[in-house]
């Protein structure tokens, strides 16, 4: 299995660079490239392949950035960061957005300018919403660029909405938007067997997660730091409380809790328990937000018309999108011994041939959640559905006065907060489902 897979890989790579050209004969030299990279297993099953059959004259050393045993280098301590890219000398890093944020703020980058400037063609066709806010990490600068990125959209049941006689969604929309339309399918005497108008797997269990998917897309912070007083932004939130509360009380939103079962090895979830807890795919809900791997998902097992617009966006900005997340970011440390050969690595991680591979092994390996970061991606996979994620750009993102172990513990306050203020709205149906969970 692995020699084919390194043999499909070589395939793809040569035919897709037959006639060009562009010299390889600087990719082409022997030397040993020191690459950080995730954890072993997903380096062997997908970077090592690509290096092995793009640069087959390079020796790859992996040093893995986690580990099973969860003793790796801690990403929020700054010295150990330091420490860590001076003891271990990776020449490139391949890293996520969490460790990239980091890596930046601890100024452990260099910044990709000055390599760039001779290849600056590599930026043109990249999605803009990836750049933008690759360059809001760096402040206006790019310290990494990523291939791959995420954002959500709205998927629906069309077949539902004929059988209802509702009308079909027209994107982009807001989230007061879509539990506004999925209210339609809310009607008086409806039954268990009756299919909801919205139900977002593993979110909509939960009122205090629906919030927060609510919140993210619209920027909300969970606390306002100054003055050194924690205290949520009332009138925002207040806004979220209600829009989430009426989705339950009027029957747009639909829950089925799945806990799982108890085994002597820990809680165990059963096939029958994932598809109880996915209604949309089963045609019991006619919408749910997810991501490229949804996309994915859904083409490959569902037996109705599948409908798919933009969204959910902000309020105010149409073209801002909530779940927008980079995929693995490509880095070059200060501490690199080959700062040239990394960025001809990352050269070919952004080309319009890595594209046209990560279309060809379509929701393969690490890359599953994902879509490439170039707007031919579609055309690449001849699926003009995937257009749906692009030519967006991230909502803005909420600035969190804490980090860590603390912001943890206030998120749980939160919850509970959150729990019962919805308990102070009169909501007896989700009281019920938390009595029962």
């Amino acid at each position: 299995m692995k020699k084919t897979l390194i043999f499909v890989l070589a395939f793809l790579v040569l035919s897709l660079t037959a006639g060009c050209s562009e010299s390889r004969s600087a990719q082409d030299s022997p030397r040993t490239v020191r690459v950080a990279c995730c954890e072993e297993t997903v380096f062997q099953s997908f970077y090592r392949d690509l290096f092995a059959a793009y640069f087959p004259n390079w020796e790859i050393e992996h040093i893995p950035v986690f580990n099973p045993s969860g003793n790796g280098v801690n990403p929020d301590d700054p010295e150990a960061l330091r420490e860590w890219l001076e003891s271990e000398r990776p020449d490139l890093l391949i890293v996520p957005e969490y460790w990239f944020r980091r890596l930046v703020n601890a100024e452990l980058l260099m910044e990709l300018a000055g390599l760039s400037n001779r290849d600056r063609s590599i930026w043109d066709g990249l999605e803009e919403g990836v750049l933008e806010r690759l360059r809001a990490i760096g402040e206006g600068k790019l310290y990494g660029a990523s291939a791959f990125f995420a954002a959500d959209a709205i998927y629906y049941n069309a077949d539902l909405f004929r059988e209802a006689g509702v009308p079909l969604p027209e994107g982009p929309m807001t989230w007061r938007e879509v539990l506004t339309l999925a209210q339609r399918f809310a009607v008086p005497g409806r039954s268990e067997d009756d299919p909801a108008g919205f139900h977002m797997r593993w979110v909509t269990d939960s009122p205090y997660d629906l919030a927060m998917r609510i919140a993210g897309t619209e920027g909300l912070r969970l606390a306002d730091s100054q003055g050194g007083d924690l205290k949520p932004q009332t009138e925002s939130w207040g806004e979220v409380l209600r829009l989430v509360t009426d989705g339950y009380r009027n029957g747009a939103v639909a829950s089925v809790p799945v806990s799982g079962r108890e085994t002597d090895s820990g809680v165990v979830f059963y096939p029958e328990d994932m598809e109880r807890a996915n209604m949309f795919l089963n045609g019991k809900a006619a919408m749910t937000v997810g991501g490229p791997d949804l996309m994915q998902e859904l083409k490959a097992a569902v037996s109705f018309e599948l409908g798919i617009v933009p969204g959910p966006v902000h309020t105010h900005l149409p073209d801002a999108v909530g779940g927008f997340a980079l995929g693995d970011v490509f880095a070059i440390p200060v501490t690199s011994g080959q700062p040239e050969t990394a960025w001809e690595a990352i050269r070919f991680f952004l080309s319009e041939r890595m594209g046209q591979i990560s279309a060809r092994l379509g929701g393969a390996f690490n890359i599953r959640p994902y879509v490439f970061a170039r707007s031919k991606y579609p055309v690449w996979k001849g699926d003009p559905d995937y257009a749906v994620f692009y030519g967006l750009r991230s909502a803005p993102e909420p600035e969190q006065p804490l980090e860590g172990s603390a912001q943890a513990a206030f998120d749980a306050s939160f919850r509970e907060l959150f729990n019962q203020e919805i308990e102070s709205e009169g909501n007896v149906l989700l009281a019920q489902w938390r009595d029962g969970n």
